[in-house]
Formats: structure tokens, C-alpha cells, sequence
């Protein structure tokens, strides 16, 4: 790390150095599951927070998963997927 990228980078985090996530494949965090493939998702008609969930009770901007991953920290509980003529009926 150059002097100049001190300010850029006050915490010293080193290119290639430990993260939370290193020691997963490609040091990424997982992916929450698809709310879309989901049984409780449904669509909201407010144009503001457009997908829901019926477990949580919740509407919101981005997808319900995604919501309670970064605000548990883990990947929804309540994740059931669709059966199969609940999948065909969504297409």
C-alpha cells in the first residue's frame, strides 16, 4: 500500500488479505435464497416497495431475502420453495 492511499484506506485493509469470507470459495459471502422461487413471496402493488413477504409481513425495495440477510446476518428461514403447479401458475 502506497503512502498517498492511507487517507483512501484508514482502516490498513491489504489487497488479498483476510476477509470475514476468505476461507469460502472465491471469498464471497452467500447469496440469499430467490424470493422469486419462494412460496410466502408475492407481489406488492406499491410502485415504492414492490416485493412482499407473508411470513414477515414485510414490503420493501429489494427483494425480502436480501432484507433479512443483512439485517439477521444469515439467510431467510422462511424460505419454502414453490411446488410445482404454484411455479407453473407464476409463469
Amino acid at each position: 500500500m502506497f503512502p498517498e492511499d492511507a487517507e483512501l484506506n484508514p482502516g490498513g485493509f491489504q489487497p488479498g488479505g483476510q476477509t470475514p469470507y476468505s476461507g469460502r470459495p472465491g471469498g464471497h459471502r452467500p447469496s440469499p435464497p430467490s424470493c422469486i422461487k419462494c412460496a410466502h413471496y408475492r407481489v406488492s402493488w406499491d410502485p415504492v416497495r414492490p416485493h412482499a413477504c407473508n411470513v414477515f409481513e414485510i414490503k420493501t425495495r429489494l427483494m425480502p431475502a436480501v432484507e433479512v440477510y443483512n439485517n439477521a446476518g444469515g439467510n431467510c428461514p422462511a424460505f419454502h420453495p414453490k411446488a410445482a403447479n404454484q411455479r407453473n401458475q407464476a409463469n
